[in-house]
Protein backbone atom coordinates (compact mmCIF):
# COMPACT_ATOMS: atom_id res chain seq x y z
CA UNK A 1 0.00 0.00 0.00
CA UNK A 2 1.88 3.76 -0.86
CA UNK A 3 -0.21 6.17 1.64
CA UNK A 4 1.27 9.79 0.49
CA UNK A 5 2.06 13.22 2.94
CA UNK A 6 -1.37 13.11 4.35
CA UNK A 7 -0.65 10.43 5.94
CA UNK A 8 0.80 12.57 8.49
CA UNK A 9 -2.07 13.22 10.02
CA UNK A 10 -2.49 11.27 13.18
CA UNK A 11 -6.34 10.77 12.54
CA UNK A 12 -5.52 9.53 9.29
CA UNK A 13 -3.03 7.02 10.09
CA UNK A 14 -5.42 6.28 13.65
CA UNK A 15 -8.22 4.92 10.85
CA UNK A 16 -6.17 2.98 9.28
CA UNK A 17 -4.12 1.63 12.10
CA UNK A 18 -7.84 0.55 12.96
CA UNK A 19 -9.06 -0.64 9.77
CA UNK A 20 -6.02 -3.05 9.47
CA UNK A 21 -6.11 -4.71 12.76
CA UNK A 22 -3.36 -7.07 13.57
CA UNK A 23 0.11 -4.48 13.14
CA UNK A 24 2.77 -7.19 13.60
CA UNK A 25 3.17 -7.17 9.43
CA UNK A 26 2.82 -3.82 9.47
CA UNK A 27 6.53 -1.90 7.87
CA UNK A 28 6.24 1.59 7.80
CA UNK A 29 8.03 3.89 5.06
CA UNK A 30 8.78 7.40 6.48
CA UNK A 31 10.30 9.53 3.85
CA UNK A 32 12.54 12.45 4.56
CA UNK A 33 13.00 15.06 2.54
CA UNK A 34 15.09 18.72 3.39
CA UNK A 35 12.65 21.78 3.11
CA UNK A 36 14.50 23.39 0.83
CA UNK A 37 14.29 20.20 -2.00
CA UNK A 38 10.98 19.85 -1.05
CA UNK A 39 9.81 23.61 -1.77
CA UNK A 40 12.28 23.40 -4.49
CA UNK A 41 10.32 20.39 -5.93
CA UNK A 42 6.87 21.83 -5.22
CA UNK A 43 7.88 24.79 -7.00
CA UNK A 44 9.05 23.01 -10.31
CA UNK A 45 6.39 21.06 -10.40
CA UNK A 46 3.37 21.04 -13.11
CA UNK A 47 0.43 19.43 -14.06
CA UNK A 48 2.77 17.32 -16.77
CA UNK A 49 5.30 16.46 -14.10
CA UNK A 50 3.17 15.66 -10.80
CA UNK A 51 3.49 11.84 -11.53
CA UNK A 52 0.67 11.63 -8.71
CA UNK A 53 1.18 14.71 -6.52
CA UNK A 54 -0.47 17.98 -6.88
CA UNK A 55 0.70 19.59 -4.06
CA UNK A 56 1.59 23.06 -4.63
CA UNK A 57 4.27 24.96 -2.48
CA UNK A 58 1.72 26.39 0.08
CA UNK A 59 0.05 22.87 0.55
CA UNK A 60 3.30 20.84 1.05
CA UNK A 61 4.62 23.35 3.64
CA UNK A 62 1.19 23.13 5.11
CA UNK A 63 1.17 19.10 5.04
CA UNK A 64 4.67 19.07 6.69
CA UNK A 65 4.34 21.65 9.11
CA UNK A 66 1.11 19.47 10.31
CA UNK A 67 2.95 16.33 9.74
CA UNK A 68 2.98 14.03 13.52
CA UNK A 69 5.81 10.68 13.36
CA UNK A 70 4.43 7.47 13.87
CA UNK A 71 4.07 7.43 17.39
CA UNK A 72 1.94 4.43 17.60
CA UNK A 73 4.04 2.11 15.84
CA UNK A 74 7.56 0.96 17.39
CA UNK A 75 10.85 1.89 16.03
CA UNK A 76 12.09 -0.73 14.40
CA UNK A 77 8.34 -1.06 12.50
CA UNK A 78 9.76 1.77 10.77
CA UNK A 79 12.20 2.93 7.85
CA UNK A 80 13.03 6.26 6.84
CA UNK A 81 14.46 7.07 3.84
CA UNK A 82 15.69 10.09 2.10
CA UNK A 83 14.63 9.96 -1.87
CA UNK A 84 17.46 12.67 -2.46
CA UNK A 85 19.86 9.08 -2.37
CA UNK A 86 18.11 8.11 -5.47
CA UNK A 87 15.71 5.64 -6.36
CA UNK A 88 18.21 2.24 -6.40
CA UNK A 89 19.44 2.94 -3.27
CA UNK A 90 16.48 3.76 -1.82
CA UNK A 91 14.86 0.39 -3.14
CA UNK A 92 17.56 -1.43 -2.03
CA UNK A 93 17.20 -0.11 1.09
CA UNK A 94 13.72 -1.06 1.58
CA UNK A 95 14.27 -4.60 0.31
CA UNK A 96 16.87 -4.76 2.67
CA UNK A 97 15.13 -3.56 5.73
CA UNK A 98 12.58 -5.94 4.40
CA UNK A 99 14.00 -8.76 4.11
CA UNK A 100 15.59 -8.46 7.38
CA UNK A 101 12.10 -7.97 9.22
CA UNK A 102 11.22 -10.93 7.53
CA UNK A 103 13.65 -13.30 9.27
CA UNK A 104 12.51 -11.22 12.50
CA UNK A 105 16.21 -9.92 12.54
CA UNK A 106 17.26 -6.53 13.85
CA UNK A 107 16.84 -3.27 11.55
CA UNK A 108 19.79 -2.23 9.66
CA UNK A 109 21.05 1.30 9.79
CA UNK A 110 20.55 3.35 6.82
Amino acid sequence: MIVDATFGDERLRGAFLDGIGDRRALSALECFVPVRLREHWASARTAQSARGSDASPAVAARLAAEHRGWDELPEEMILTVRPGAGAGFVADQVADWLDTRSVGGSTPGP
